[in-house]
C-alpha cells in the first residue's frame, strides 16, 4: 500500500474552504470510487484507489496561475470516459486506451495519465512521455517543483 500521509496536512473539509496552502484536498467517499466504476465498467489503477481512500481529489501548486493541476474526483475521470457533454470537446484520440486520464491541467483539455498495463504499469504519462514511475512519484515531484514534467 502506497502512503500518501505527505499530503494529509492540504485536506479541508468543505469544497468552499479557503486557505492557503500550497495544495488542497477534498474528501471522496468510497461509495463514489465505486459508482464511478460501475458507470465505466472498469476499475481505477489499485495506487489511484489509495489515493482516493487516503487522501481524496482536489488541486496540487494552487500558486500555478497557467494550470489548473486538478486530480480529478471519480466521477469527473467516469464522465470523460463516458462521454457525457462536459468532456465533448476533449480530442480521445489522444490518449492511448491502455491509459487513464486522472489529472486535469485545465483549459484546452489537456490531462496526464496512468498506464493500465505491461512494464510501465502505474506510470504517469504526459502525451505519450513516461514523467513519473508512479502516482505516488508524480506527487511528490510536483509537490517539489510546480509542473517539472514541462521541463523534460
Amino acid at each position: 500500500m502506497k502512503n500518501f500521509r505527505f499530503l494529509k496536512e492540504y485536506i479541508v473539509d468543505k469544497p468552499q474552504s479557503t486557505n492557503e496552502k500550497r495544495h488542497i484536498f477534498y474528501s471522496v467517499e468510497q461509495n463514489e470510487v465505486i459508482n464511478a466504476e460501475n458507470r465505466m465498467e472498469n476499475n481505477f489503477p489499485n495506487e489511484l484507489k489509495e489515493f482516493y481512500s487516503e487522501i481524496g481529489y482536489g488541486f496540487l501548486c494552487k500558486d500555478d496561475k497557467v494550470h489548473t493541476n486538478r486530480i480529478m474526483h471519480p466521477s469527473d475521470i467516469a464522465d470523460f470516459y463516458c462521454e457525457d457533454e462536459v468532456y465533448s470537446y476533449v480530442d480521445r484520440d489522444l490518449y492511448e486506451s491502455n491509459e487513464l486520464i486522472f489529472f486535469d491541467l485545465g483549459g484546452e483539455g489537456d490531462f496526464l495519465t496512468l498506464k493500465l498495463d505491461g512494464e510501465d504499469n502505474g506510470a504517469v504519462y504526459y502525451f505519450g512521455r513516461k514523467v513519473a514511475e508512479s502516482l505516488k512519484d508524480f506527487l511528490i515531484k510536483m509537490d517539489q517543483e510546480t509542473n517539472y514534467y514541462m521541463k523534460k
